[in-house]
């Protein structure tokens, strides 16, 4: 039986986002194909194994003690592979660089990076020049990993660029299609009980996922059946106020916050007519 440290940031319950349910998500496939997974989180996650990383200030002023504990826990486990659940996240450099140190075969699970600017404002630029140094370690790393996982080989979004990298240096890339974290629900839900259509939005809310776009969306709906439920956990508190007083300010009775904590979010997935994506990333 293969052991296999999955490592990430989020993982849900705790975190409920794309990552974190994603985490959980293929710690179960792994589990179901017989595989022996040890998995680390941070501290505030009830894993196998956690690192206590805050930030990248701390792990810097730290760094020693945390090498020291990611060297214990691939000791004591002796995994034959390291799998880390994307990347810029600490956790995941840190256990891979770990890895190479002690020749443990290692893979990247991507969902893309953020370096490149998404806007021409002078905040992203800003952050653009302060992670590009980053991008020369990201191809370190790729060199050095045993393969390569990605969900979309072709995209043309500069969040693919870990993809792109691997492509170029040729390094052995698996494709991935079976990343709902809803597909083995097993419930009996009556779609027929009501004619009216619901669109969903789910995320955190701030200017990057751009729920604003969907005013206009709301606005052509007026007249018909179809409303949009925005589901949310985190947000920017800014752009929350200001999304409220756009649909106030149009009388917009077809469009609605709600946070996930207050609804089944698998249930409301599953009677939900469309799934809308309005993020600038994708």
């Amino acid at each position: 039986m293969k052991k296999i440290v999955l490592v990430s940031k989020e993982w849900s319950p705790q975190d409920k986002s794309g990552l974190g349910y994603a985490s959980s998500n293929h710690e179960n496939i792994l589990k179901e194909i017989n595989a022996n997974v040890v998995t680390i989180g941070l501290k505030k996650h009830d894993k196998d194994e956690f690192i206590d990383i805050k930030n990248l200030f701390h792990f810097l002023l730290n760094f020693k003690r945390i090498f020291k504990k990611v060297d214990f826990i691939l000791e004591k486990n002796k995994p034959n592979i390291v799998m880390v659940e994307s990347l810029q996240t600490i956790i995941s450099e840190v256990f891979l660089l770990r890895a190479f140190k002690k020749n443990i075969k290692s893979t990247i699970i991507s969902h893309g990076i953020s370096i490149y600017p998404y806007t021409n404002s002078i905040k992203y630029i800003l952050r653009f020049l302060i992670w590009l140094p980053y991008i020369f370690f990201l191809k370190k790393i790729i060199k050095k990993i045993s393969f390569f996982i990605s969900l979309d080989t072709n995209s043309p979004n500069h969040r693919n660029y870990d993809t792109k990298i691997a492509k170029k240096i040729s390094k052995e890339i698996i494709t991935y299609n079976n990343f709902s974290r809803f597909e083995n629900i097993k419930k009996n839900i009556d779609l027929n009980t009501s004619n009216e259509k619901v669109i969903l939005c789910i995320g955190y809310i701030n200017h990057i996922k751009n729920q604003i776009d969907l005013i206009k969306l709301s606005k052509s709906l007026k007249n018909i059946n179809v409303k949009i439920k925005i589901i949310y956990n985190n947000y920017d508190k800014n752009y929350l106020d200001k999304l409220i007083t756009k649909i106030e300010e149009n009388n917009l009775q077809n469009i609605m916050l709600c946070l996930d904590k207050d609804v089944i979010l698998e249930d409301e997935i599953l009677k939900s007519w469309l799934l809308i994506n309005t993020s600038i990333t994708e």
